[in-house]
């Protein structure tokens, strides 16, 4: 579900407002110096928020609402997580004000606000009326806060379930045991248990292939399909297709992405796939090392033109590509922590239980039948 700003006629979305605060002259005090952000379903607006800068760089949240029909799905925080995001280079502090009611101040500690302060007497003093919510009748405003950036990798992880689901419409860890038979037939194959790459590591390691409008990059062993949902995200231009062998992950990735144009689940076997036409190609440690071997043998077989390569694992693989004529590294290195991008080591925390390495790879079939 693309979630987009909205820059004027913010009225038209009054509906919505009034859900989360029902004066409109209330609004009208926030609504235009506000940064309002839309959610949407097949071009119905299902849900919305409306930010504004208090400086000091604290940002507050002044309405935040979803439709009643599409509460629950946790479109709510998928707001949240994109307003993070998209002010996460100019804010350090999340703020938002509520009423003393369980269900939405949970709501926000669900999302990693904390209680700060609060405004004795505020609805009685602002409302003409009483104000009840959830049969709580509302007296004090109660503000919570939260850091802008992850400061633990609970908070990082939530936050990746949250653009998910704002995305795809739900998160892409999985989170069943398979039976054992199935897991038996996967471990028969070489197939790994399948990881979503966190999107800061997306982030960072994407841009670094020279995607282009015309290239066509392969995920294989996309479970869920996170790689898909960041390609959907960041509104890559290239066109993407993910493989995956565990029927049950194929279907739920192939489910999300369908009717979008440019992505593409097939359910199989990477080694049946026709390689050929791709230009790059993402493994975060989808197999076992025999299995890897076979796959760049087909890869070699196929390709009819220089083809790019990222593969991350714990291990690295690395060398598994050295000596294979024609593959040339290009760039290497590791996550293990998420960095915050002001560099304050105090944001600093551990995501991965060792380091995650990665490598870059070209291979070129005309240097490979040549010997080089």
């Amino acid at each position: 579900m693309p979630i987009r700003e909205v820059t004027s006629d913010k009225k038209r979305y009054l509906d919505l407002l009034l859900l989360a605060d029902e004066r409109e002259d209330m609004i009208d005090r926030y609504l235009e110096r506000g940064a309002m952000f839309l959610l949407e379903f097949d071009s119905e607006a299902v849900g919305e928020c409306v930010v504004t800068d208090e400086g000091d760089r604290l940002l507050e949240f002044r309405n935040l609402a979803v439709a009643p029909a599409w509460q629950g799905r946790g479109l709510g925080r998928a707001l949240v997580a994109h307003v993070e995001r998209r002010f996460a280079a100019t804010h350090d502090v999340l703020q938002v004000g509520t009423g003393d009611v369980p269900s939405t101040v949970g709501f926000y500690e669900r999302c990693g606000f904390v209680r700060s302060h609060r405004v004795r007497d505020f609805f009685t003093r602002h409302y003409d009326h009483p104000i009840v919510e959830d049969g709580v009748l509302l007296t004090d405003m109660v503000y919570l806060r939260k850091s802008v950036v992850p400061r633990s990798r609970a908070e990082l992880l939530d936050a990746d379930r949250a653009r998910d689901i704002a995305t795809c419409g739900r998160p892409l860890c999985p989170s069943r045991r398979r039976g054992d038979r199935a897991a038996a037939q996967l471990e028969a194959a070489g197939a790994h248990e399948p990881t979503p790459t966190p999107y800061f590591v997306l982030e960072r390691l994407m841009p670094r292939l020279g995607l282009e409008a015309s290239s066509r990059l392969l995920d294989v062993g996309c479970g869920a399909g996170r790689v898909l949902a960041y390609c959907v995200e960041a509104r890559l231009a290239c066109r993407v297709t993910g493989v995956e062998l565990d029927d049950d992950l194929a279907r739920t990735a192939a489910a999300w992405s369908r009717g979008l144009r440019g992505v593409e689940v097939v359910a199989g076997s990477a080694l049946d796939m026709p390689l050929g036409d791709f230009t790059h190609f993402y493994l975060f440690n989808p197999f076992d090392n025999a299995v890897l071997v076979a796959f760049l043998e087909a890869l070699e077989r196929q390709a009819t033109h220089a083809v790019t390569l990222a593969h991350m694992s714990d291990n690295g693989e690395s060398y598994t590509y050295w000596g294979r004529p024609g593959w040339t590294l290009l760039e290497e290195g590791a996550f293990r922590e998420y960095p915050d991008e002001s560099g304050s080591e105090t944001a600093r925390f551990q995501v991965f239980g060792c380091d995650q390495h990665y490598s870059i790879w070209r291979f070129d079939p005309l240097a490979a039948r040549a010997g080089r």
